[in-house]
């Protein structure tokens, strides 16, 4: 969802973990705006100071666990904010093999999900079931 664009934090990128350091979450004083902040690798290998504002994409969700009926909050996406390239796209896969297989090879089912992008989870999500 947030990635490192050159030493500057990006949405619709991800994982800048590999190269941050100093990550922290702060909220402004005067807007109430919360902020993630760190300092990013740019492509020279320098670190970066940089700055995004969370509450552009998302929002803190408040819910109660029907088991405990404790209180959590969670991160979630603010749907008034996506755009049409905004949204994933959610593959479900149902093999109905039973767990058959043909000899040695893999099912056109099988094929098909190891095509499928599932590096990127901001992008697309996948689920196999076999044995339908």
């Amino acid at each position: 969802m947030i990635g490192n664009d050159n030493g500057q934090f990006k949405w619709g990128q991800s994982a800048f973990g590999m190269s941050s350091r100093n990550i922290t979450v702060t909220q402004d004083g005067a807007t109430q705006a919360n902020y993630l902040n760190g300092e990013l690798l740019d492509l020279f290998g320098n670190w970066q100071k940089s700055r995004i504002n969370l509450d552009e994409k998302l929002t803190i969700n408040e819910y109660v666990d029907q088991g405990t009926g404790e209180t959590y909050h969670r991160l979630m996406i603010n749907k008034s904010t996506l755009n049409k390239a905004d949204k994933r796209k959610l593959v479900l896969c149902f093999d109905g093999t039973a767990g058959k297989f043909s000899g040695t090879q893999n099912t056109n089912v099988v094929k098909l999900v190891e095509l499928l992008k599932k590096d990127d989870p901001s992008q697309q999500m996948i689920y196999y079931q076999v044995y339908l």
